[in-house]
């Protein structure tokens, strides 16, 4: 298991992200998939922090375990309570500028869930080892 990582929940902090991810992974042979690890977990802090409104004097708190086969996230917010079903999906008719978080994590994790645990959400999201060309 890698370090944790806790950021307050502020746009401003989430340049923290990257520098802990290439640390996490640097040699595993997931690390060819970095970008979309990425782009996965920075989009799942972003709706967390724009949608999720969690106190700020709260902590996101990361945690990011490596198997032979996957890098595996469980994230931890107090936000509000969300059902990832009830969140409306891009229409692929209409052109949009936001919207497509969910839809990008859900393409690129095999797990890709969320529970409530008192006032806490939990997320987990584990991303497979991609077969052939990298992510």
């Amino acid at each position: 298991m890698v370090a944790p990582l806790h950021l307050p929940p502020s746009l401003a902090e989430l340049h923290q992200l990257g520098p802990w991810l290439r640390e996490a992974l640097a040699g595993h042979p997931i690390e060819p998939q970095l970008a979309g690890i990425e782009l996965g977990v920075h989009e799942l802090l972003t709706n967390i922090v724009e949608h999720g409104q969690p106190d700020s004097s709260t902590t996101v708190n990361l945690v990011c375990v490596l198997d032979e086969d996957a890098a595996s996230f469980t994230i931890t917010d107090h936000g509000s309570a969300v059902e990832p079903d009830d969140v409306p999906r891009p229409d692929p008719d209409k052109p949009q500028v936001r919207g497509y978080g969910l839809m990008i994590i859900e393409q690129l994790t095999d797990v890709f869930d969320v529970r409530r645990d008192g006032d806490m959400n939990t997320w987990d999201l584990r991303f497979p080892i991609a077969t052939g060309a990298s992510i």
